[in-house]
């Protein structure tokens, strides 16, 4: 092969992953997390046993480390706990 299809077929490639990598970060940053709530609130309460309710609203932040930052948490406490909440964040 020549050199020059060489560069094109890696200029290619670096083009495609660079749309890739932009066209994830819109979907991401355009994204409602608030649309995903139940399923959120579902495996939450899978993962840790009890019954966990989201009161606030959902942030999607798109970073290095993405995450979902959610406000009025309530996690239930166990049936023979004395208050009806294990925890309020």
């Amino acid at each position: 092969m020549r050199a020059q299809t060489i560069l094109a077929i890696i200029g290619g490639l670096v083009a495609l992953v660079a749309i890739v990598l932009i066209g994830g970060y819109v979907y991401l940053t355009t994204l409602d997390a608030n649309d995903f709530r139940a399923e959120i609130a579902a495996a939450a309460s899978a993962a840790t046993g009890r019954a966990v309710t989201l009161g606030g609203p959902l942030v999607l932040e798109v970073s290095g480390t993405p995450r979902i930052v959610a406000e009025n948490v309530s996690v239930a406490n166990a049936p023979w706990g004395s208050r009806p909440a294990m925890a309020h964040i």
